[in-house]
């Protein structure tokens, strides 16, 4: 009876240290997966934004420090990319409603965080009193692979 139960537990351990290996191989393999984005993958949303160099325009004077904010906007971009494994592919707004002093818009946001897909989707009012412009999220709807929740304030 005794050399029984060992048996069950032995049986056990078995069965979560090869669980760990599977789960080990899997969390190797997205870390893989997510580092395969490359800086050029990353940076192609602003692609279109920026101008060829072979291009001829005449400069303005802010655009030294607009060129310099823009370069530094990319490199965050990309860093925080890397750091959290979040990438935007899509990013949308829409004006629901527009009244004098608020607006109600709804934002759709599309990605893959380390690979998985994701959909954000919200809406935001916005009110502006005198010089004070205060925002609210008023609902919002978040949708990983297959199943959605539902967030309201």
């Amino acid at each position: 009876m005794e050399s029984n139960i060992y048996q069950v537990y032995e049986d056990e351990i078995q069965s979560l240290e090869e669980e760990i290996e599977t789960l080990a191989r899997e969390y190797e393999n997205n870390q893989l997966e997510s580092t395969l984005y490359s800086d050029e993958k990353i940076l192609m949303p602003v692609k279109p934004f920026q101008r060829e160099s072979h291009e001829e325009y005449e400069e303005p004077e802010f655009l030294p420090d607009l060129k310099a904010w823009f370069n530094s906007l990319e490199s965050d971009l990309s860093f925080l990319m890397k750091f959290t494994g979040i990438c935007p592919e899509n990013c949308s707004r829409k004006t629901l409603e527009k009244t004098g002093n608020k607006a109600i818009q709804n934002y759709r946001l599309s990605g893959k965080c380390h690979s998985l897909p994701f959909d954000l989707e919200f809406q935001l009012l916005e009110t502006q009193l005198e010089a004070t412009i205060q925002k609210y999220i008023l609902s919002g709807n978040y949708q990983p692979w297959s199943f959605s929740w539902n967030l309201t304030s």
